[in-house]
């Protein structure tokens, strides 16, 4: 992949991989950072948030496909 960056910040996990998945669908490769402690500190994920990233060269796709 080339260099990752990130297209969205969610306040879930469950959306976050949503997107994901809607991009693997259309071959762009995707991954989601943050959101672990969401069970046991969720006042913490919703701060932090939870990042969709995407490689530089599938940017302009991803934000198409996931407005």
């Amino acid at each position: 992949m080339a260099e990752p960056v990130c297209i969205k910040v969610y306040d879930s996990v469950a959306l976050a991989e949503l997107s994901k998945n809607l991009l693997e669908s259309y071959g762009i490769k995707a991954f989601v950072v943050g959101g672990s402690y969401s069970s046991s500190y969720p006042s913490l994920a919703v701060s932090s948030g939870v990042e969709l990233f995407v490689s530089e060269k599938d940017k302009k796709e991803a934000l198409n496909i996931i407005q």
